[in-house]
């Protein structure tokens, strides 16, 4: 028997209903795309179909390397200078994220997955997509580097 009022209180959450509004996106997406991958395998066929998502998942790949390899060696040449570029970092998690939207196959994933490589919007949706964690990574980056700056051994 369901516990109504348990439910209720479960659901009553915020972050409950974001994450359930995020999760009901996300299947709509997936079933969009769904849709107009068939439609078009339809128009053209299976095989250009299929041969459009594996380039399509080819360069995916090779950006998302890419991409990700020059954010990443950016962010740590600002580390090694001492200075933690918050900017940096969320280029570089938003670059990871658009990576598997990139490998991905589909139509959606890709478009997303491009979109979020755009600077412009890279680092308003890398603070969005950092911020649920409540980390502060700049307060982060200070503790470590105190940490090591002071001859703590924290592989011991």
């Amino acid at each position: 028997m369901i516990n109504i009022q348990l439910v209720h209180t479960l659901l009553d959450s915020a972050s409950i209903r974001t994450f359930l509004g995020v999760l009901a996106a996300l299947g709509f997406a997936a079933l969009l795309d769904f849709f107009l991958v068939l439609e078009f395998s339809i128009l053209v066929g299976p095989w250009i179909t299929m041969g459009v998502i594996a380039a399509l998942n080819a360069l995916g790949i090779f950006l998302t390397y890419r991409i990700v390899e020059v954010r990443r060696l950016l962010l740590t040449e600002s580390i090694t200078r001492g200075r933690f570029d918050e900017s940096l970092f969320t280029a570089y998690i938003t670059g990871l994220i658009a990576g598997l939207f990139l490998m991905i196959p589909g139509v959606m994933n890709s478009a997303l997955g491009a979109v979020m490589l755009i600077p412009a919007f890279s680092k308003p949706l890398g603070n969005r997509l950092i911020r649920p964690t409540g980390i502060d990574w700049a307060e982060a980056y200070e503790y470590l580097r105190l940490d090591r700056a002071g001859g703590y051994d924290t592989e011991s």
